[in-house]
């Protein structure tokens, strides 16, 4: 999840200097390693590639009942701005300021859900006191 952070940080960054094609793609990141950190924590394997990653955390998606809905719609999308940036191609040519803070907003959504799933699993801690 600390990446998915620091890629979440380094987009808001690149979109405030205008470079939406590399904040798109920070955006996208951002979201890979969030499913990364769930797909680790529910099955405890490490996904690498971005079409198992996506593919595992559809899977997962449809069980985990603490994420928002739409998630893994949201990064199938988000992957195309990732491919429209590397590789200029996909069905994205060009990748507009809206489009990069649309990736943005999606992908501050996508991590917030993910952690709050990850959090929920926490037990809470609770402190003795000592009365003595």
């Amino acid at each position: 999840m600390e990446s998915a952070g620091l890629s979440l940080s380094e987009a808001r960054r690149i979109l405030e200097i205008n470079i939406p094609r590399q904040a798109a793609r920070l955006a996208y990141y951002a979201q890979f390693h969030a499913a990364q950190a769930l797909i680790f924590e529910r099955t405890g394997k490490i996904a690498k590639t971005h079409k198992g990653v996506r593919a595992q955390f559809h899977r997962l998606a449809r069980m985990e009942r603490r994420l928002a809905p739409g998630l893994s719609v949201d990064l199938t999308a988000a992957y195309h701005f990732k491919e429209a940036a590397d590789y200029e191609s996909g069905t994205l040519n060009t990748i507009s300021s809206d489009d990069a803070r649309e990736a943005l907003q999606a992908a501050e959504t996508f991590v917030a859900s993910v952690r709050n799933a990850l959090v929920s699993d926490q037990p809470s801690k609770t402190y003795e006191t000592d009365n003595s």
